[in-house]
Parts: structure tokens; C-alpha cells; sequence
């Protein structure tokens, strides 16, 4: 027998329309809600709203707006405890010029202290006046006394970290912390003081500082590089062990860069009142030392490596000046 051919013929488009499934409720059951935990769930933060205020417990602060603190022999704020993150939240932390406590002041024995993210401003000013190699620097002080003092005696306050800050116009050091810290992309000017100084085992990135009284940065046994230092009256940077690269040091007085027991390199160095470079048992190499007051690099022992010292006052023909009492191996620079 022949097989039987089974024919299914495709339904009219009408009659698929008029097939109904069952549907859910189209009313929603409610107002919309959030699905996602708000920053405040995720890490809880307590404003900061006015001044002085004191951080005596481990956690998360923030500044809600500018604020300005007016009262004598007082800290704007005083943190206590350790593991506290302060943001500035963007905003400014000032002072009056009789105003003359810490802006942020870190008690002693305390560690893991983050600030970042603002400014902090006194009304200390810093004036230059005369022409290279003759000039003269002058403060009038006022505001607060140090915008972050994280620095004990005993530098008991450690692995602390301060990012994304300016710090302008304090009678004293902008920024002063302990060892082991974190120092990123801070900008300290015109202060009585040190722009920054950091303790053993810190480090120092992308940072700038001009015209302050003291040194631009002062590090101890630390690591400096990406930084930027102009217009300061003791020198641009000051080192005590550890390193220096990729740096810019300009218009500083007395030194642009000083150093001892420090590995100095790739760093450019002009118009120092004083000495460009002058290191003490340092290795210096691929650096620029051109238009100081007196020597363009200075060796007390070490090692100088493919450096130039350029149009210097002492030196006309740029020669690097070495300690008749030390012995200094020198390779590849120019002039020879």
C-alpha cells in the first residue's frame, strides 16, 4: 500500500491573535526602591559640620562645607584615634590670622590615618625679593600653626597616607608626618616651615612646593620622585638616606638638592642661590645641575655618572667640583 500523506496547514494570522495567554498584574505592588546599598551602608561616614571637633573614634569623616576656624591656643581638628579616614570632601579648611593651633592635629601612638581630597589654608605669606644669586626671602606669619601635624618626638604616628591636598600660608610646616607614610599629589606653599616632611620609610610622589621657609620637601630615609620644588628659602630638597629621581628643583636658596647617604637621579636642578646639587657619600647620576650661585654638583664622596653641570657661577666651564678629602668615582659626564 502506498503511504498516506499527512497535510498541516498553517493557521490563519487571525487566529493566532486570537489566542489569549494569561498575563500577570500590570499595577505595581508599590513605589520604586532602591536596589543598591547607599555609600552610607556601604561605609558609613560622620560629618564634619563645625569646628573644633574632636576624632576620638576609628571610622570615616567628611567636611560638609568650607569651614573656618577663629579661635586661639586650639586645634581646628584633633583626631585621637587610629584607623580614621578625614575627607575634605573638595572643601577648604581656613583660618583667621590670629588663629594659631593645628588645622589637623594627630595625637601621638596612632597609626593607619588617611586625610585627602581638600585644602587647607592659613594667612602666613611669603614674599622674594632681589634678583638670582642675591636673594632674600621674608614671612609674615599668621593663621594656622601647621596645616597636618602627624609628627610626634618619639615618631610614634605611623602609615599614615595624605593624597590630593593644598596646603598654603601655615606659620610653621605645611604638612609634618611620621614614618611609613604615603605622600601623593600634595601642593604645599608659602609656609614658615618645610613644605613637607616626612619621616623614615615614607614616600613622596607627585608633590609641589614653592616658596615656603624652609626646605620644599625634607624627606628622612625615604623615597622621593615625580615632585616639582621653586622659590624656597633653605633649598628645594633636603634627603637623609633613600632616593631621589625624576625631580625638578628650581630658584631655591642656598641648595637645590641636598643629600646624604641618598641615591640621586634623573633629576634637573637651575638657578640655585647656592650649590645645584650637593651630595655627601651620594650616588648621583643623569642629572642636570646648570645657572647655581656656585657649584653646579658638589660630591663629598660617591659617585657622579653621566651628569651635566652647566653655566654655574662657580664653575664657568661647568666642571663638577668635588671635596678634596673624599674620593669620587666620576664616568661619562660632561663637562668631564
Amino acid at each position: 500500500m502506498k503511504p498516506k500523506l499527512l497535510l498541516i496547514l498553517p493557521l490563519p494570522a487571525a487566529a493566532i491573535a486570537g489566542v489569549v495567554f494569561a498575563q500577570g498584574p500590570l499595577t505595581p505592588p508599590g513605589a520604586p526602591a532602591p536596589v543598591m546599598k547607599s555609600l552610607e551602608q556601604v561605609e558609613p561616614r560622620t560629618p564634619v559640620s563645625s569646628l573644633p571637633f574632636t576624632i576620638s573614634q576609628s571610622g570615616s569623616y567628611y567636611l560638609t562645607s568650607n569651614l573656618q576656624f577663629t579661635a586661639v591656643g586650639l586645634n581646628a581638628i584633633t583626631i585621637t584615634a587610629s584607623n580614621v579616614t578625614l575627607d575634605l570632601n573638595g572643601f577648604t579648611l581656613s583660618s583667621t590670622v590670629t588663629a594659631d593651633g593645628e588645622a589637623i592635629r594627630v595625637e601621638p601612638h596612632l597609626h593607619v590615618i588617611v586625610v585627602r581630597n581638600g585644602a587647607i589654608t592659613g594667612t602666613s605669606m611669603v614674599t622674594i625679593t632681589g634678583a638670582h644669586p642675591n636673594r632674600t626671602w621674608a614671612a609674615v606669619p599668621g593663621g594656622f600653626a601647621t596645616g597636618i601635624n602627624a609628627l610626634d618626638n618619639d615618631f610614634s604616628i605611623s602609615e599614615c597616607r595624605f593624597e590630593d591636598l593644598t596646603i598654603r600660608g601655615c606659620r610653621t610646616d605645611g604638612l609634618a608626618t611620621g614614618p611609613c607614610a604615603v605622600v601623593q599629589r600634595v601642593t604645599s606653599t608659602h609656609n614658615g616651615g618645610n613644605g613637607i616632611f616626612a619621616g623614615d620609610s615614607s614616600s613622596v610622589t607627585n608633590c609641589i612646593a614653592t616658596r615656603n621657609m624652609g626646605a620644599g620637601i625634607y624627606v628622612s630615609d625615604g623615597a622621593v620622585s615625580a615632585c616639582t620644588v621653586e622659590h624656597n628659602r633653605y633649598g628645594g630638597f633636603s634627603m637623609s638616606g633613600g632616593s631621589i629621581s625624576g625631580c625638578s628643583a628650581r630658584w631655591n636658596g642656598e641648595i637645590g638638592i641636598f643629600a646624604d647617604r641618598t641615591s640621586i637621579s634623573h633629576c634637573h636642578v637651575m638657578y640655585s642661590e647656592g650649590t645645584g646639587i650637593r651630595g655627601v657619600n651620594c650616588s648621583t647620576s643623569h642629572c642636570v645641575a646648570s645657572w647655581s650661585g656656585s657649584d653646579g654638583i658638589y660630591s663629598a664622596s660617591g659617585v657622579i655618572a653621566f651628569c651635566l653641570a652647566e653655566s654655574n657661577n662657580r664653575k664657568n666651564d661647568g666642571s663638577v667640583n668635588i671635596d678634596a678629602g673624599g674620593t669620587v668615582t666620576r664616568t661619562g659626564n660632561y663637562p668631564p
